[in-house]
């Protein structure tokens, strides 16, 4: 399979049909096709609580959060591949796509607004009824010629990508005061989007000696987007919704053109190789407010250097240090100077004033592996700059947060330091596995027109051991997650988290080609809000049977989430914002299945299409 999506985006689908064809082909020594098509349907229902702590300068709330989602799905894919050997030295590849989807979600939420002294300030309750529908098509032509002179390469592609997206949303909100009158919000949101994208990049590879090269690329690439929101408020006379809203509607449209040059040197001789260079870039911008018979237009140039180095101490040991650049524009939804309302206690604003981020990134990874011994170890370290960041702007009214995407003149840094590896107890199938996951990242916002600073420190580490023979496999282990999040607006906010997991993970081949495995787990939150501290048992298994000589006709029986814990857990840090999370949805399943291997020398548990 190639391009697109499956639909399969959630955890514990309870209700779910899937089914495809997948057709390849060699009509002869010089072309070859395929075409694949998928079809997917699934229902979801689920319900969470949440508990979102803000913090600001001088006090904190809270926001405990229950809601009750319904979500259905209906995606159809293709895909086509055409390939085809012009001659010993070109060959030209078409891939065409088109996906569908539809969608239907149907939300009632339930916000309760708690000062820090315990009191309720406010309760809203906000019930959803959303419909989309959303289309794609692209397809892409690439070419790729060698030439006599070994090293020589000219490659080009040409793509074209096409996208709809139709939504209509229903919001009707009760929000009820404790020192001031109720209110009603009753709307009808009807929100369209489209986009055109056209590109094509060129490689030009060229040996100068046997040690030098050089690469010459270019890239033109143009995207159109046009966003349109209306919004309408029930009319109760004629009982229709047919008042536009005009603080909460805009017709938008913007035009993105970059053209980018790239020169590259490269350096091979012996274990080293060494690739350093970079790409000249302008971006236009064009935004069109429609609505407001205003435009903005932008003009940026970069300069993106990249140095990339690579040391080979042997097959099995290598080095590799990389340093780049690079700049993003900010998205249409982010531009777009209109408030949206489709959650009204959570607000989002465009800002047609945005200008690009810079970032810098340094890497470097070690890696090192015996065959015959199996030991391995693996490490990567990495730091990133990002000036001139996209940043949040929240201002708070009564529990409901406004928020805008700003660039700030202080910088985002984000650091990173992970390593494992598997050490041999004797000459036993007997390994020590351990990792390690290190970060420490500091982002900027602006809360209540005061800037912020929030500094995550979080630590992981996992050790497990493994037996791993002909016929029985089994990894038991332990991992110990920390997380320690503080912000500069308050020294309130230093709240420090542990989660600890237990796993173990088994297969044992048995008689007649049948094999049993299972996989669990047992985590534990702690320090968290009242009533997020919570422990679960998660655990699934199966039994296969493979069939005829070549074991490629495989039967199983499948279980999931076997004592129904039918939860996720997890707390997230939003800048000045504390969320705990807790979701039921229904996760337990049995599947029967029937797979039909078209090759055998894959391992009966990898995912192919069945």
């Amino acid at each position: 399979w190639w391009g697109g999506s499956d639909g399969l985006q959630n955890n514990g689908i309870p209700e779910t049909l899937r089914s495809g064809i997948f057709y390849s082909d060699k009509i002869n020594d010089k072309i070859d096709v395929g075409l694949n098509y998928t079809y997917n349907t699934s229902e979801l229902t689920a319900e969470s609580n949440r508990n979102l702590q803000y913090i600001l300068r001088d006090t904190t709330y809270s926001v405990r959060e229950e809601n009750i989602s319904r979500n259905t799905t209906e995606d159809h894919l293709i895909n086509g591949r055409l390939k085809i050997q012009a001659d010993s030295l070109t060959e030209i590849e078409i891939l065409p796509s088109y996906t569908i989807s539809k969608t239907k979600d149907i939300n009632s939420l339930n916000n309760i607004f708690i000062s820090q002294n315990g009191d309720t300030n406010s309760a809203s309750l906000l019930n959803q009824d959303n419909k989309n529908e959303y289309t794609n098509f692209s397809t892409e032509i690439r070419i790729k010629r060698e030439f006599k002179k070994k090293d020589r390469l000219l490659k080009y592609a040409f793509s074209y990508n096409e996208s709809e997206n139709d939504e209509i949303q229903f919001n009707l909100t009760e929000n009820t005061y404790v020192d001031t009158s109720d209110n009603t919000i009753d709307q009808n949101i009807i929100f369209n989007n489209d986009s055109k994208r056209y590109q094509s990049q060129l490689l030009f590879r060229e040996p100068i000696t046997n040690k030098w090269g050089i690469d010459i690329e270019h890239l033109y690439k143009v995207n159109i987007s046009n966003q349109d929101m209306s919004t309408f408020n029930y009319n109760n006379l004629n009982e229709e919704y047919t008042d536009l809203d005009n603080n909460f509607s805009n017709d938008f449209n913007n035009k993105k053109l970059t053209n980018r040059a790239g020169l590259y040197y490269s350096y091979r001789y012996k274990k080293d190789r060494i690739k350093i260079g970079g790409y000249v870039r302008n971006v236009q911008i064009e935004n069109n407010n429609i609505t407001g018979l205003d435009s903005t237009n932008l003009n940026f140039w970069d300069v993106l250097p990249q140095f990339i180095y690579n040391h080979k101490f042997n097959n099995s040991q290598r080095l590799k240090i990389n340093y780049r650049t690079n700049s993003r524009q900010p998205s249409v939804n982010q531009l777009q100077p209109v408030q949206n309302n489709s959650n009204p206690n959570q607000i989002t604003v465009g800002n047609p004033d945005l200008i690009p981020d810079y970032s810098h990134q340094f890497s470097a990874s070690y890696n090192h592996w015996k065959g015959l011994s199996g030991s391995f170890i693996w490490s990567s370290l990495n730091h990133r700059i990002v000036q001139n960041p996209f940043a949040n702007q929240i201002t708070y009214d009564r529990g409901r947060t406004i928020s805008k995407t700003v660039n700030l003149d202080k910088n985002n840094t984000y650091s990173s330091l992970n390593f494992g590896g598997k050490v041999p107890l004797g000459r036993t199938s007997l390994g020590l596995n351990f990792r390690n996951f290190s970060s420490y990242n500091i982002t900027n916002s602006i809360v209540d027109r005061v800037e912020n600073a929030t500094t995550t420190l979080s630590q992981s580490n996992e050790l497990s051991l493994e037996w791993d023979a002909d016929s029985i496999f089994f990894e038991f282990g332990a991992e110990v997650s920390y997380s320690n999040p503080n912000n500069s607006i308050s020294k309130l906010t230093s709240q420090p988290f542990f989660t600890y997991e237990y796993w173990l993970d088994a297969e044992i081949e048995l008689p007649w080609n049948m094999m049993l495995w299972t996989e669990s787990s047992y985590t534990i939150n702690t320090q968290r809000t009242d009533g997020y501290n919570i422990n679960f048992l998660i655990i699934n298994c199966g039994l296969e049977k493979r069939f005829t000589k070549k074991e490629n006709i495989i039967l199983s029986l499948e279980g999931n989430d076997i004592f129904n814990q039918n939860i996720i857990a997890q707390r997230q840090i939003q800048n000045n914002v504390i969320i705990d999370n807790m979701t039921t949805i229904i996760s337990r399943y049995f599947l029967a299945r029937l797979t039909y291997r078209f090759t055998n020398n894959i391992k009966p548990k990898d995912d192919t299409f069945d």
